[in-house]
């Protein structure tokens, strides 16, 4: 939901006369998106990898 709010100006703003401007305006909000959901997806990976290191480490039959 919160990245279709975050494409939709960029399509709105790619209605842009100039179609170089339009391009660059495109290129740049596909890379930000793409940078904000590899940045989502580390966060969750580094998350769930500490959350399972925690989940083994109290668990009874480790030791």
């Amino acid at each position: 939901r919160f990245l279709l709010r975050v494409i939709d100006p960029a399509v709105a703003a790619s209605s842009l006369p100039h179609p170089l401007f339009r391009e660059a305006r495109l290129c740049f909000w596909l890379t930000f998106n793409c940078l904000a959901l590899t940045a989502t997806a580390l966060f969750f990976v580094v998350f769930l990898f500490d959350l399972f290191k925690g989940i083994r480490a109290h668990s009874p039959c480790h030791g």
